[in-house]
């Protein structure tokens, strides 16, 4: 790799962060905003609709993107991208067709929820100009173009969050959320064309769709196991109870996971080559794969903690009482994504490592064997509370499934994990012990006093994380020194 390709790959990452932070930060803006304006109903209906129609959006490109990035370019023709975006487009305005006429209907059946077949219909609306601008978006990212993908992203996000907001204020209801969609992908088209001046032509090659599709086949089932993690939620709590429930779930899920994917799509980034090119060392990647977590929890332990300890008088404070069935949900998924970011990316590991196969086996059994049917079977017997205890239960086994494979292959222990964490949780917990404390205080129901409250904690959090780090330093240093005496 030349020099020049290593700044380009660096200045890309750099890109690739601020982009990730910055989409998540919008979005996690606009929810807030759309929460105060529209129903718990609202978010429960958009997220079954999004649930059905994800079935196809997920697949549409059937791994081609992935297949055109990964290839060298000495082995891709002109024919390859042409007959990519023939493909994407006919897949992707069949799909259009299958939601119409098929998957709208189903939804409403299923969920008895007439409004869902054309809310269906219009957030699927994107598969019918997506594919126009589908292969600009994958060069942009095979040149390593993040800047531009960044400014395609931001404009996108901000159009389309502004959209929603206002059709929200005018009463639009659940329309403004499809419609902030709609927003965001015509916006993004526009740019994308202009940024990217490719054409294509009318040009089919069957061995060009065979060495694409020869490529995509893991990304695609990766897909689906990534389905029966992000989407199985709203598509099984819609059929269990009312949308109001699913919406209090939809609401409080996207809360936990715009602090951890953010990260975790970072790290998934940036280590993944870096694995792939020292492989064959366990020892350097069980380091800095103690040191993923360990920044991962830095930011996520914090976060969570505090999130359980004042969503309840936030939500009361900003939103008044219709928001309140979210916080049962929040304080499950903040202890989800504890339980998560222990065992950090395994995935990332495995892949890295050539365990293609194994890492697809072990996502099937981790989602479709042992998540779907237990909360399934919570949620059927035990109500909502029995769902959520169900996700928490089947989230602690998969972490010991992770840590047992990646015991075999770098010789991680649920110890080292702990002994790497240890001043994250210790902070942690000064933390929840400080708020805790300011909360007797402080007058919480008013917005200094729950402002007082956040930033005493972060404080605590911060200062005895750096008085540990630096006392851990110092001992480390003492201990050298006095070994080569």
């Amino acid at each position: 790799m030349s020099l020049f390709t290593k700044q380009q790959v660096i200045r890309g990452l750099s890109w690739k962060s601020t982009g990730v932070v910055s989409h998540k930060s919008i979005n996690m803006l606009v929810q807030l905003a759309l929460v105060y304006y529209l129903l718990p109903e609202h978010f429960g209906l958009i997220g079954m609709a999004g649930a059905f129609v994800a079935l196809i959006t997920s697949y549409t490109d059937m791994g081609i993107g992935v297949a055109l990035i990964q290839r060298k370019d000495k082995n891709l023709k002109d024919e390859h991208w042409h007959t990519a975006y023939w493909l994407n487009l006919c897949v992707s305005w069949a799909g259009f067709c299958i939601v119409v006429f098929g998957l709208a209907p189903l939804a409403a059946w299923y969920y008895k929820q007439d409004i869902l077949a054309p809310l269906c219909m219009a957030i699927s609306l994107t598969l019918l100009w997506s594919p126009l601008a589908f292969i600009h978006k994958v060069r942009l990212q095979k040149q390593l173009r993040f800047k531009q993908i960044f400014t395609v992203n931001l404009i996108g996000t901000i159009c389309g969050g502004t959209s929603g907001i206002v059709m929200a204020f005018n009463s639009f209801g659940v329309w403004s959320i499809a419609g902030m969609g709609i927003v965001s992908s015509l916006v993004r088209l526009c740019i994308v064309r202009s940024m990217e001046p490719w054409n294509p032509r009318v040009v089919v090659s069957r061995q060009a769709a065979k060495d694409l599709f020869g490529f995509g086949g893991y990304d695609v089932l990766n897909r689906i196991v990534g389905f029966c993690n992000n989407q199985v939620n709203a598509l099984l709590l819609g059929g269990l109870f009312a949308p109001a429930i699913v919406g209090y779930f939809v609401f409080a899920n996207s809360l936990t996971n715009n602090v951890l994917k953010p990260i975790n799509e970072i790290f998934k980034k940036v280590f993944f080559p870096f694995f792939s090119g020292i492989q064959e060392d366990a020892g350097r990647i069980k380091r800095y794969y103690l040191e993923q977590i360990r920044y991962s929890a830095l930011v996520i332990f914090p976060v969570a903690c505090g999130l359980m300890l004042v969503a309840d008088k936030a939500f009361h404070l900003f939103f008044g009482t219709k928001w309140d069935g979210a916080v049962q949900p929040l304080n499950f998924l903040c202890v989800f994504i504890l339980i998560t970011v222990i065992g950090g990316t395994p995935g990332t590991v495995f892949r890295s490592m050539g365990a293609v196969k194994l890492n697809l086996k072990l996502s099937l059994l981790k989602y479709l064997v042992i998540r779907v049917p237990c909360v399934l079977l919570g949620g059927f017997y035990f109500g909502f509370k029995g769902y959520l205890w169900a996700l928490l239960l089947t989230q602690v086994i998969i972490l010991g499934i992770d840590i047992s494979y990646l015991y075999k292959f770098i010789q991680l222990s649920l110890w080292d994990i702990v002994k790497a964490l240890r001043n994250v949780i210790f902070s942690s917990a000064v933390l929840v012990v400080c708020v805790l404390l300011l909360g007797q205080f402080c007058n919480t129901t008013r917005i200094f006093g729950l402002v007082m409250v956040v930033l005493g904690g972060a404080a605590s959090f911060g200062l005895i994380y750096l008085l540990l780090e630096n006392g851990s330093r110092i001992l480390m240093q003492r201990t050298k020194s006095y070994k080569t005496s």
